[in-house]
């Protein structure tokens, strides 16, 4: 009893710290979980079909997950020396999961353990762990999956062990935290910038990996060094979209946080302090806030009222946002044109650049492609002998280079598409100085 005692504390304190570690790293799911009696068990419960189970995940580093879970398991009656025997378990346990490969399907090992809370004829509770492994499969475009995954329950008893077979089907969700709808993430309650230290690890690995090229030493490196390259072009251009999105949302927001600094300057202490993902920019309201801007540095408004009365027919101006344009309206008349007109034309030319080099980009990659088509039989005959260990590595290099390289034709068109609309605010915001 005293046992039980101390392993419940344990077990409600270890679940007391994942649930305050819940962040944008967790997962949180449920499960349906058919139980299925084996062994000794199997003569004093039937099956028990679509019992519950809520679970957490906390991805604390790449492929390792921990885990709590709150289940109940409940089984069929059965008869057994003319008694009718029912009863269920309550299993709240933790766990750990690693996972073999890191994308939308996975494949993973299990181990979870903790207290089995007996009911019905099941009275006592018990130590338990219950090994296994999962599949899960994360769907495109969305923080949800589908995860299956049986696990071997063994349950310590006076006598023998007690052991069934849960096979769990459910669906988890990633919980969001800290992301942005513009260019920077803020607290709520404080209004002070942040960054989350999973999207500063998420960089840092991903940082990590892009540094440098690592050879295979076979036939393949001129096909993995070109497609590496290639994706590291890629990767500048959308770093260089970042930084103009960053500095055009300064400027129409946060125009004092550009006085007495350059371009540079405002870009790095952005990034430094907010997410820039230039997938959360509202392109339609930057745009509204260009034309704002370029007629109050070109008109004798003055004041809300002034504008309000100058738009009064524009039915897609949003109100909040010509209060806070009309908020800063001092500070954008003051804005010299020496400070920003330079730096906006150079702006313009890079992303004609860009637009230029984002055009050969397909040409590029389907050459690439056809170049990779005879490499897996070249390097089988390459690859002899001892050099045989090294092919499936190699082969699996190719596989994902090629998956690299169709990833970034479909996302070179919404690169053109957002070097038009910047080139088309700039081209806006020049006028205002001019």
């Amino acid at each position: 009893m005293k046992t039980n005692k101390i392993f419940n504390f344990i077990t409600f304190f270890i679940g007391v710290i994942f649930v305050i570690e819940i962040n944008a790293q967790t997962n949180i799911g449920i499960n349906f979980p058919i139980n299925i009696p084996i062994s000794n068990m199997d003569n004093t419960a039937t099956p028990g079909l679509l019992y519950g189970s809520l679970n957490f995940g906390y991805m604390f580093a790449p492929n390792h997950e921990g885990r709590i879970d709150l289940s109940y398991h409940k089984f069929g009656e059965k008869t057994y020396y003319n008694s009718k025997i029912s009863g269920s378990f309550i299993p709240i346990t933790f766990g750990y999961n690693y996972y073999f490969v890191n994308n939308d399907f996975k494949f993973y090992a299990t181990i979870n353990t903790g207290n089995y809370i007996g009911s019905g004829d099941f009275k006592k509770s018990h130590l338990g762990f219950a090994p296994g492994f999962g599949l899960s499969y994360a769907f495109p475009n969305s923080n949800i999956k589908l995860n299956f995954s049986p696990l071997y329950n063994i349950v310590s008893s006076a006598g023998d062990n007690i052991h069934y077979l849960s096979l769990n089907i459910g669906l988890a969700y990633k919980l969001s935290s800290g992301e942005s709808s513009g260019i920077e993430t803020k607290d709520e309650t404080s209004g002070t910038k942040k960054t989350t230290k999973n999207e500063k690890k998420k960089d840092n690995v991903k940082k990590s990996k892009e540094l440098k090229f690592e050879s295979t030493g076979t036939s393949a490196d001129g096909f993995l060094k070109a497609s590496f390259d290639l994706g590291k072009r890629v990767k500048e251009f959308n770093t260089k979209l970042e930084d103009i999105t960053i500095f055009i949302s300064v400027l129409l927001s946060n125009p004092a946080d550009l006085i007495g600094k350059d371009a540079s300057a405002a870009i790095i202490t952005t990034r430094q302090t907010g997410s820039s993902a230039i997938s959360n920019v509202n392109f339609e309201e930057l745009t509204t806030k260009a034309n704002l801007f370029k007629d109050l540095k070109t008109s004798d408004i003055k004041s809300y009222d002034d504008a309000k009365a100058k738009y009064k027919d524009a039915k897609d101006l949003k109100d909040s946002v010509l209060k806070e344009i009309m908020a800063k309206v001092d500070i954008f008349k003051d804005l010299k044109t020496s400070d920003f007109l330079p730096t906006i034309t150079g702006f313009i030319d890079d992303l004609k650049g860009v637009q230029n080099d984002l055009k050969q980009i397909p040409d590029d990659v389907t050459k690439l492609i056809n170049e990779a088509k005879d490499l897996p039989g070249n390097l089988k005959s390459e690859l002899t002998g001892l050099k045989a260990t090294k092919l499936p590595k190699v082969l699996k290099g190719i596989d994902q280079s090629k998956g690299n390289l169709e990833a970034t034709t479909q996302e070179v068109p919404k690169m053109v598409d957002n070097v038009i609309k910047l080139i088309s605010l700039l081209d806006v915001i020049s006028s205002s100085f001019k």
